[in-house]
């Protein structure tokens, strides 16, 4: 039986936390409440709901919106630092498929008929 949506039931990772290019175990950070300190995590897994399940230095399961996670990443000068979650998850999203044009459909035909097909 399915668990009820907004059971806080965890979700598969291929569609959960590949998209916001995280991994379970992964180290991030967080802030409780706006103005409040950063405190260390590890993801778990992506919610129904959209959230990420964290587990923080405590062993409590927290479940918090991708606008308040930070995670580890490495600078351009291979710094250590951290970066907001949702700038990675742009990042992370496949680039659109491009759409093909005429002169593409045509060289495709003549390929899959055997044609041989010179541009100049």
């Amino acid at each position: 039986m399915e668990p009820a949506i907004g059971s806080g039931a965890p979700v598969g990772n291929s569609g959960g936390l590949d998209a916001l290019g995280l991994c379970a175990g992964e180290a991030v950070r967080f802030r409780g409440h706006s103005g409040g300190h950063w405190q260390p995590a590890v993801v778990a897994r992506r919610e129904r709901d959209g959230s990420v399940g964290l587990v923080d230095g405590d062993g409590a399961a927290r479940s918090l919106p991708p606008e308040r996670i930070e995670v580890r990443c490495v600078g351009p000068r291979r710094g250590r630092g951290w970066e907001p979650l949702v700038a990675r998850a742009h990042r992370a999203r496949p680039a659109p498929e491009t759409t093909r044009t005429a002169g593409a459909a045509v060289i495709e035909a003549a390929n899959g008929a055997g044609q041989q097909l010179s541009l100049f």
